[in-house]
């Protein structure tokens, strides 16, 4: 999930928790009425632990994902081009005649990756 994703996603946890709130205190017979102090603040600390667990849910892996995406393509190309560079760089190392014994050996074997290849 994108970060801004995520954050939008807290900021309405949020804002939901602070809505129930306010019409818990302005309600005529909620917060003020005195014998429901305790229902009040039971169902305050219930719903602030659910907010608190969704919030937890929506960044639980953000640093993590996020670097996973971007490692593992990056590890794959990484590989890829030092096999490229290897390849490359012994290829600088020869000389005209072990260049002209490298393609003759490679014409050679050819046709038989071609009929193995069937």
């Amino acid at each position: 999930m994108h970060q801004a994703y995520r954050l939008l996603a807290s900021l309405i946890i949020w804002l939901a928790v602070v809505g129930i709130i306010a019409i818990i205190f302005l309600s005529p017979g909620g917060a003020s009425a005195a014998e429901h102090v305790e229902t009040v603040l039971g169902a305050l600390a219930i719903l602030g632990g659910a907010a608190g667990f969704g919030t937890y849910a929506v960044w639980r892996d953000a640093g993590h994902s996020a670097a996973r995406a971007t490692t593992e393509p990056r590890a794959a190309r990484k590989a890829k081009d030092n096999k490229s560079r290897r390849v490359s760089r012994l290829i600088d190392l020869l000389d005209d005649d072990e260049l002209v014994e490298l393609e003759t050996l490679l014409l050679a074997r050819e046709p038989e990756r071609l009929s193995a290849g069937r």
